[in-house]
This record gives C-alpha cells, structure tokens and sequence, in this order.
C-alpha cells in the first residue's frame, strides 16, 4: 500500500491495511516499509559505491578534507533497530527530541542479509546494516545535525516513515492474530548522505553497477526500486 511522506502518513495507510485484513480475513503476518533513504555514517570523505563490503572506505575519491560523508547512495539499509524523533530549529541548529527506539522483526534481517537474496545469481544487490533507521520530521541534509542524530552510532538510516509504522502496531488493538507488533521492517535503500550533496548529482549502485552521476530524484527512484526488489525476492 502506498502511503504518503511522514510518520502520520505511515501509520494512517497502516491503520487502513489492517482495516481492510480485518474485513476480508488476510492473513497479515509482515509488514513490510520500503522505499527510499538518507545514511549518515562516522567515515567522511570515502566512496562506496564500488559494491564491497568495506564500511570503512578505502575508495577516497571525495577527498579527505571534505565534509562530505562517505557515498552509501544505492545500498539498501536493514536494521534491527527503527528510532523516531522531533526536531526544533535553534540557534545552534537542529535539537532532536523525543526520541523513541523499537524492535523490528530480527528473522528478517537475517533472511535478506543472504547473499542468495542479495544476488541470486544476477542483479546484485548491496545490502548494509545500519545501527538504526531513524525516522523523523524534516529532511535531514546537514552533516553536523546527521552527527547529532547519530549521537556515536557508526551508521544510521534517516527517513520519514518508519517509526510510524512501528507506533501504528504497538497502539492497534486488537492485531490480527496472525501478526504481532515487531512483525514489521524497515527496508530503505541510500538516495543521499544527509549532507551538502543532496541536492547535488552523484554516483549510485543499480543492480551492482555504479551509475550516474544521477541527480536527487534519479536516486531516489534507484533506491526504491532495489528496497522493493530485495523484498521480493525473498517473499517470491
């Protein structure tokens, strides 16, 4: 089901879906988010976009006085972890608050991190796994505010959608009996570094090959199309 950008967007196509299961008796067992994705990580200046698996970076083609994150832009994040939060503008930039922290479903994580689900043989898909996949207010293309949000995670998701989806499941009552509120996962694939060069053209992974530079709505369009395709395959 299609739902529009926000947490309360989110939660109120979840609150229909389980609406219409109820009605017509579907056995909902997983709820699945997918869509498209920032990433802020704690390696500046590095590229990859190369497809390994090297979360470190050694690919420095961004140079490493930039304050530009490393490149995860066509990567798909899965995380055990979906945060939520609000944020104030300040003097001093952006205040997170009310942060809020759930479990997703942990079986699934592991079943899409296999690398036949990743690349059954064509059509790669390079899979990272964040700390958490936040989900929050307001685009997010500020080195320093991404930091803040990550507060000493290594790597993180920044989105829109998720947490919703999350606080829908825990506040339904009663669930179908075939699904239980940590039944669900947030799966996002990497449109921009939540930095300065979201606004910009840059290089993405497609199905294992680097394209572009492809501009802001290019890769978003990428990075939906491979969280969708990757859960596909593995409920095929």
């Amino acid at each position: 089901m299609k739902c529009g950008y926000g947490k309360d967007e989110a939660k109120s196509a979840l609150d229909k879906l389980l609406e219409k299961a109820k009605e017509q008796n579907w056995p909902i067992e997983m709820i699945f988010c997918v869509g498209c994705c920032g990433c802020s990580s704690d390696t500046k200046g590095t590229n990859d976009t190369e497809g390994t698996n090297d979360t470190e970076g050694t690919n420095d083609t961004e140079g490493t006085n930039d304050t530009k994150g490393k490149n995860f832009c066509g990567h798909v994040l899965l995380s055990k972890e979906a945060g939520g939060y609000t944020s104030k503008k300040t003097e001093n930039g952006l205040e997170f608050k009310n942060r809020s922290s759930y479990n997703m479903d942990k079986s699934w994580v592991q079943f899409l991190d296999d690398e036949l689900v990743q690349n059954p043989g064509a059509n790669p898909i390079k899979v990272t796994e964040a700390d958490c996949i936040y989900s929050g207010d307001i685009v997010i293309a500020d080195p320093v505010a991404a930091r803040q949000l990550r507060d000493g995670r290594k790597l993180i998701g920044i989105e829109m959608e998720g947490s919703g989806i999350a606080r829908g499941l825990r506040e339904c009552h009663p669930l179908p009996v075939t699904l239980k509120s940590d039944n669900f996962l947030v799966v996002k694939g990497v449109s921009d570094n939540a930095d300065s060069g979201k606004n910009e053209e840059m290089e993405t992974l497609l199905f294992g090959e680097k394209r572009g530079p492809l501009n802001d709505d290019e890769r978003q369009e990428v990075a939906t199309l491979q969280s969708v395709a990757l859960v596909c395959r593995a409920i095929a």
